[in-house]
């Protein structure tokens, strides 16, 4: 996003009208913003510092706040440092074992399975590709 598309962004998320921001951990670390209900953590960071600025985006100013983080087994190592930095155990929760099985594999009907050609990716019209039909048209993509 190019600066004036941040601003107007984070404008909107404090005005309430966005509910939700996805933010980078540059971004993350910038932000302050009252009433930050949730914040979710695809991947825990390298740094245990970096944690706590991620988190302290929610529950500021002695108001409660959730933060919830998703991990796998990468990032084991990772925890006992954060622990030890914020002074209290993260508490860890595993999906349920039927969501850790490896799906059925399902093979595909031959009719779904049928590929168009490159040069047409309008769905079969006539004239409905890049080049408006024209054999040759523009081949520098």
């Amino acid at each position: 996003m190019n600066q004036n598309q941040r601003v107007k962004t984070l404008d909107g998320f404090k005005s309430g009208q966005i509910k939700v921001l996805v933010a980078t951990d540059v971004a993350g670390r910038g932000i302050h913003i009252d009433g930050i209900s949730h914040v979710v953590n695809l991947t825990l960071p390298e740094e245990p510092e970096d944690y706590v600025h991620r988190i302290g985006r929610t529950g500021r100013a002695g108001q409660l706040g959730t933060s919830i983080s998703f991990a796998c087994e990468d990032d084991a190592m990772k925890l006992m440092p954060i622990q030890e930095l914020v002074g209290d155990d993260l508490k860890c929760t595993q999906p349920p074992e039927e969501l850790l099985v490896e799906p059925p594999y399902v093979e595909m009907p031959k009719r779904d399975r049928q590929r168009r050609p490159v040069g047409n990716r309008s769905g079969g019209r006539p004239g409905g590709n890049r080049n408006g039909g024209r054999p040759g048209g523009n081949r520098s993509r």
